[in-house]
C-alpha cells in the first residue's frame, strides 16, 4: 500500500519516536515531482510479528544543508514481515541540491 499526504509546515507535528523503528524507514527519492514540488518516496519494513502502521516524520534541506520544511508521511497496516511504499508529495519548491531526511518515526 501507499499512503500519500501533503502537508509542508515551518515545523514538524509532534509523534512519540520510536528509535527503533527509525531503522525500519527508508529515503529512496528526494526530488521534484511535475510541478516543480519536492517529493519524497520511501519504504517502511515491519520486522514485528503484528501489523504496524508508521508515521514518518521528514525534513527537507537546501543545498547548504539549511531545514527549510518539514513534512509527514505514513504507511497504514504493514503486514508482519512486509515492506510498503509511502510517498510524501508536498507544496515546497524544488530547489537544486534539496536533500530529504527522516527525522523520526512512530510504529503503532
Amino acid at each position: 500500500p501507499t499512503t500519500r499526504t501533503n502537508p509542508t509546515t515551518p515545523a514538524a507535528p509532534a509523534v512519540t519516536p520510536n528509535k527503533e523503528a527509525l531503522k525500519d524507514v527508508t529515503v529512496k527519492a528526494c526530488g521534484p515531482d511535475g510541478a516543480r514540488h519536492v517529493r519524497i518516496e520511501g519504504t517502511a519494513h515491519n520486522p514485528t510479528s503484528a501489523a504496524a502502521t508508521y508515521g514518518v516524520q521528514l525534513v527537507i534541506k537546501d543545498k547548504a544543508g539549511t531545514p527549510k520544511y518539514y513534512t509527514a508521511a505514513s504507511a497504514s497496516k504493514v503486514p508482519p514481515g512486509a515492506t510498503a511504499q509511502w510517498v510524501a508529495a508536498t507544496s515546497a519548491p524544488y530547489t537544486s541540491g534539496m536533500t530529504c531526511a527522516v527525522t523520526s518515526v512512530s510504529r503503532n
